[in-house]
């Protein structure tokens, strides 16, 4: 959640089923709580999704004010928008047509109406029934126009019911150009067909223009399975991980592989598959199940991903450009024996403004001890300085270069002159100057290219 108490650090929410409540990111004090609404009968709620974001400054004080989606809520859902001051409700946007699960996730957006306000996109995820309905009920993602708060624009479901469901939404980087941010949705049980073969329920994401509503490209599992593994819960922006200046995008495909799961990385520009990340404990532990864009904590303009492994209990920081394996995190809390299954725990993090943009980890558990919740606050530890090379010029002997990064830190520098045959130039510790390097290979070579090995 948004900074709403001047101190550089984000807040953060806990929700039941009969209310949310509201943290200081720096203290852990509770600062407020919403009261939510009676629940539908006939509504199934999906507690994991995204149903509380920043609303903007509705009432121009200066401090972020809060969404929280109610989809179960008053027959066919609403938003409740509550000042970020003190909690008190500011108003309520209803549903515009009669949709059940309306307020399913909710998004704080750019200006997407040339106003000079944000906007907000609400979504209505797809399902077998709601409000005493029967049959399917259509999925769509409304955009909102924050001053008058009326539908600008509507994103439906183009396919026929369960052919491709809006289920889960995310919002992502522009990726045609036109300025405007995306619109990633994914579905769990759509089937697709690749030749001659038809694979049922093996799940299916698009990415859609948010100003026009175009279906821009599909991202195609690249390995098909009839298990609705691809595209889960997990659907993020991953920063530009192939350096092509546009954000590309990871979907979690945790039921993968007997629950071995696994994350797919798709470029950002055309959808086209870039790589696979794959647990490095080789367990069914559930790997993907939920995927954490963390920001840029080495420096190397890409932001880490930070991905759950539930069944086993743990969690994986990987570099963001090279998908390295950076640390392991496991998850520090109680853990439950509910003989129903259901996920151990869920992950967020509080944000600050100072690097490295992360304050904490937070490790949600609904259903320990007794189903009463525990959440768990984990101060995060930032990363090292990664190693950095300066070419400082050719002597007669050879050429020089300065490698700087994290104090006390081993690192080996090597040089190529073809790119599949790395030699070892020197082996450095690094202090808290540059330390300097000579390559006596390339007196005798037209061109050399260098990179630095971190080695412990």
């Amino acid at each position: 959640m948004p900074d709403l108490t001047k101190d550089g650090l984000g807040e953060f929410y806990v929700r039941d089923t009969h209310r949310v409540y509201l943290y200081d990111g720096a203290s852990l004090a509770q600062l407020f709580t919403i009261d939510s609404s009676p629940l539908t009968a006939t509504c199934d709620p999906d507690f994991t999704t995204q149903t509380a974001d920043s609303a903007g400054d509705l009432t121009g004080d200066g401090v972020p004010d809060l969404m929280f989606g109610q989809e179960c809520a008053a027959g066919f859902g609403q938003v409740v928008m509550v000042d970020g001051t003190n909690g008190t409700e500011l108003f309520r946007v209803s549903p515009p047509e009669n949709r059940a699960y309306f307020g399913h996730t909710v998004r704080l957006l750019p200006d997407m109406t040339n106003d000079g306000k944000h906007d907000w996109l609400i979504h209505s995820r797809e399902g077998p029934f709601g409000s005493g309905q029967s049959g399917t009920l259509l999925g769509a993602v409304h955009l909102f126009d924050s001053q008058t708060r009326k539908v600008v624009r509507t994103l439906r479901n183009t396919e026929a019911a369960f052919s491709f469901n809006m289920e889960y939404v995310a919002v992502i980087p522009d990726v045609d150009g036109d300025g405007k941010p995306e619109l990633l949705t994914g579905s769990r049980f759509a089937s697709r067909r690749d030749g001659q073969t038809t694979y049922t329920k093996a799940g299916r994401a698009l990415v859609r223009s948010l100003e026009t509503g175009k279906v821009l490209y599909e991202l195609l599992d690249p390995e098909p399975r009839t298990d609705g593994a691809f595209s889960l819960l997990a659907l993020c922006a991953a920063g530009d991980v192939n350096g092509d200046g546009i954000s590309d995008i990871a979907i979690g495909a945790a039921p993968k592989n007997n629950r071995a799961g696994g994350v797919y990385l798709f470029s950002g520009a055309d959808g086209r598959w870039l790589r696979t990340l794959k647990s490095p404990k080789s367990q069914l532990g559930f790997f993907g199940g939920r995927i954490q864009a963390m920001g840029d904590l080495n420096g190397d303009g890409v932001p880490e991903l930070w991905i759950e492994e539930n069944l086993a209990t743990v969690t994986h920081l990987f570099d963001g450009r090279t998908s390295t394996l950076l640390k392991t995190i496991k998850y520090p809390g109680l853990v439950h024996n509910n003989p129903l299954g259901g996920p151990k725990f869920t992950i967020g993090i509080v944000q600050q403004e100072a690097s490295p943009g992360i304050r904490a980890l937070l490790f949600a558990a609904p259903q320990v001890p007794d189903f009463d919740g525990r959440v768990y606050y984990m101060p995060f530890t930032p990363l090292p300085k990664l190693p950095r090379l300066k070419a400082t010029g050719k002597t007669s002997s050879g050429f020089r270069l300065q490698v700087t990064g994290e104090s006390g830190s081993k690192v080996e520098v090597q040089g190529t002159g073809d790119f599949r045959i790395w030699d070892p130039v020197a082996s450095v510790t690094l202090g808290n100057q540059p330390a300097e390097v000579e390559d006596s290979a390339a007196a005798n070579q037209s061109q050399r290219f260098y990179r630095a090995v971190q080695k412990e």
